[in-house]
């Protein structure tokens, strides 16, 4: 949880420092996408390509392959490697009609993807998952962060999950979480319903990025002084509101973990011993 509130504070940090020069000294909406790769963006042909092929595309056949993909991230874990949960909401305004149903659409599509991560816990994977050791650590089922988490789910299940969405900072990679989860006692419903609104923040924060480099794809107008300063200060707002929400989150999950006796702090020393 540390280096988790740390790493917020450097990406606030780096904002500051390489993205906030760069969209002060935009002079087009086409200046835009020279700041897209420092976001883990598609560039501009990336994006034309895909703006192309999905004109192509019937709205049952694009939300059938969004929600297909999202899924086999979701259950491969390939997001800690591919950017795909960035890309896909990226390019969900240019798909879905506007940032509104991109955010909304994505969300969905997102908690139906760990819903099925959740599901395979539960059932097909449950032993494994339980029995499961990593980075050196304890199995699943015997780690202090895995009993503290199951007891704060008894209690609340929704707010604990909703705040391991917000928060996700168990050592663990962050869609195995929806795997834990699945071992819990988390109803399902409790499990959708949390990760959905949970999903809200990161997508919407995509969807407007998104929006913005395909509204610069498809013609790239001038910025006038005033309009410079609107997309300035809509994004870091959105950004900054969105790094204070984790870390509240992260406080707030941290509390509730400590209160069943889960010291995130011994864990690390314990560790630093067992080396």
């Amino acid at each position: 949880p540390d280096v988790f509130a740390v790493a917020n504070g450097a990406v606030v940090l780096l904002i500051l420092r390489l993205l906030l020069p760069r969209l002060l000294a935009i002079q087009s909406m086409d200046d835009l996408f020279e700041v897209a790769p420092d976001l883990g963006l598609p560039r501009r042909e990336e994006l034309l390509e895909y703006m192309r092929y999905a004109e192509e595309l019937d709205f049952n056949t694009k939300l059938l392959v969004f929600v297909a993909i999202i899924v086999v991230e979701k259950v491969t874990l390939i997001g800690e490697f591919i950017p795909v949960g960035v890309v896909l909401p990226a390019l969900s305004p240019v798909l879905f009609g506007g940032v509104l149903q991109g955010t909304l659409i994505s969300a969905a599509c997102a908690s139906a993807g760990s819903t099925v991560n959740f599901v395979l816990g539960r059932t097909f994977l449950a032993e494994r998952v339980k029995k499961l050791e990593l980075f050196g650590q304890p199995a699943v089922e015997k780690s202090a962060w895995y009993q503290a988490l199951s007891k704060n789910i008894e209690k609340n299940g929704f707010k604990a999950a909703l705040l391991l969405r917000l928060a996700p900072v168990l050592p663990i990679p962050i869609d195995a979480h929806w795997y834990v989860c699945g071992v819990t006692p988390l109803k399902l419903w409790e499990f959708s319903s949390a990760y959905f609104c949970g999903a809200l923040k990161a997508t919407f924060l995509d969807a407007y990025l998104g929006y913005m480099l395909t509204s610069a794809a498809a013609g790239a107008e001038q910025v006038g002084s005033a309009t410079k300063y609107v997309v300035v200060g809509e994004t870091l707002a959105i950004v900054v509101v969105s790094v204070l929400v984790t870390q509240v989150s992260l406080g707030i999950f941290n509390e509730m973990m400590a209160e069943e006796g889960f010291d995130a702090a011994s864990m690390v020393g314990a560790a630093d011993e067992d080396q």
